[in-house]
């Protein structure tokens, strides 16, 4: 089992295979803070948070007043940071694995799965306790299903290949502190394979923390 942390790092590249049109981070916040640990885990040399990938694939996510009601948090092997901002998302010249996190108030998700037209969130990610989801996709969003909790998803993905690798099958997200600009959280999950498939087993364990900026 690797167990690998990174002090402060910078990011660059996607929260997902496609182009997101937004807002990958430039630095993550305070030391040490990105970890991971299980068989599946790498080095974090870069994260960012995107609230725009949620947005991309669900609805709006920014809530008026401030904040957003939805974020991708993503975790990446290789430090990106030189393409972060400057491609509107997509690491195009990206290499290695990336972790892939969203989470997403009720709210949010309610009106996404309950309005062909919904209006924009009032309510604001808190800290709190996010409960994933396995919705047996190769790629995984928010928004596919109705739910009655606060929800997240997880999916480990590389550069160059469309589908997730492995995708979170139960476990949590929790969320420590966070604000228009920055999210600061741990999680603890069991990985299936591609479509959460696990042949029976019960999953192979990873668990971590995330310290991550949005780009300015």
């Amino acid at each position: 089992m690797l167990a690998v942390a990174v002090g402060c790092g910078s990011g660059g590249g996607s929260g997902g295979p496609e182009p997101d049109g937004g807002g990958p981070d430039v630095s993550s916040v305070g030391s040490g803070t990105n970890m991971l640990s299980g068989p599946s885990a790498f080095p974090v040399r870069a994260a960012w948070m995107d609230p725009t990938e949620p947005a991309s694939q669900c609805g709006a996510d920014a809530v008026i007043g401030g904040g957003y009601a939805a974020t991708s948090v993503d975790l990446f092997e290789n430090d990106e940071s030189s393409l972060a901002c400057a491609d509107g998302g997509l690491s195009r010249g990206g290499s290695g694995r990336f972790i892939d996190i969203q989470v997403g108030t009720l709210q949010y998700i309610t009106l996404q799965t309950s309005n062909a037209n919904p209006p924009p969130p009032t309510q604001a990610l808190t800290p709190g306790v996010y409960t994933i989801l396995n919705e047996r996709e190769n790629q995984e969003n928010l928004c596919s299903v109705p739910v009655t909790t606060p929800i997240a998803v997880l999916e480990v993905l590389q550069f160059g290949l469309y589908d997730a690798q492995q995708i979170a099958i139960s476990g949590t997200v929790t969320v420590e502190s966070v604000g228009p600009r920055s999210i600061v959280g741990t999680f603890s999950v069991l990985l299936g394979g591609p479509y959460g498939q696990t042949d029976g087993g019960p999953g192979q364990p990873l668990s971590g923390s995330f310290g991550a900026a949005a780009c300015p």
